[in-house]
């Protein structure tokens, strides 16, 4: 005669999803946030690339990333500013060059300019938009595997040979 036998056990599986859940959880944080942080530099404009390559992810420990910038320009891309004075802080007056200006002269002083401010781009929560889906699929996978390798180690399969 020849039969398999097909052990069960709940505890175990439970035990052993709840420990392999906890390190999956934090590989698909980790891997989202990496995501999001590629997105949110490919949303960002690129003049110098120096507020492009300030997005980065930062490691909160037990498995929590935060994905952002500490470049304040980036704030001011995404934010926007309001319009506001300019005003000089180490000098009697502003100076600077300006070859489109729609006069001959290209040297200019000021006591103070007005700028009108920055539209907000909003490039973190259109990131957020953008990457969900594949975040959501990333983070399902990962609860797979979570599942699988549980499961592989709660149910056992023997086969007792036979013919």
């Amino acid at each position: 005669m020849s039969y398999v036998q097909i052990d069960s056990d709940p505890e175990a599986m439970l035990a052993a999803f709840n420990d392999d859940l906890s390190e999956m959880l934090d590989e698909a944080n980790s891997a989202n946030a990496e995501y999001l942080a590629e997105v949110m530099r490919g949303l960002t404009p690129v003049r110098t690339g120096e507020t492009q390559a300030s997005i980065d992810v930062f490691d909160e420990g037990d498995g929590s990333y935060a994905v952002g910038s500490d470049n304040p320009v980036f704030g001011w891309l995404d934010e926007g500013t309001a319009g506001h004075i300019v005003e000089p802080v180490t000098a009697q007056a502003l100076h600077w060059f300006d070859i489109r200006a729609d006069t001959d002269k290209t040297e200019f002083f000021a006591k103070w300019v007005w700028v009108r401010g920055i539209e907000p781009m909003m490039i973190t929560e259109t990131a957020l938009d953008l990457a969900e889906p594949t975040m959501d699929l990333t983070m399902e996978s990962f609860m797979d595997a979570a599942w699988e390798a549980a499961d592989a180690e709660a149910y056992g399969v023997e086969d007792f040979g036979g013919d």
